[in-house]
């Protein structure tokens, strides 16, 4: 688990889309497919439900995120 996972998973919670999360982010769209699907792996959980239309958060997906942001903000408040 890294800080860039953070960041694409946050990310595709704010778009509710992997392609628009990779559009924002600069990476393919399999990439970030292979990085959600790694954090769901580590945590053994699903972080999202999957549709046509796009993605929502599960239950275990929306503990995540909370703690996602957290850190993220932690993270930057260390480095400044």
């Amino acid at each position: 688990m890294n800080i860039n996972q953070l960041q694409v998973l946050c990310s595709v919670a704010r778009a509710g889309s992997f392609t628009r999360a990779s559009e924002e982010l600069f990476i393919s769209q399999p990439a970030v497919s292979d990085i959600v699907l790694s954090v769901e792996k580590y945590f053994n959980v699903k972080i999202f439900d999957r549709t046509k239309k796009g993605v929502t958060l599960t239950d275990a997906g929306k503990i995540i995120l909370n703690s996602a942001e957290d850190i993220l903000r932690i993270y930057e408040e260390t480095r400044q």
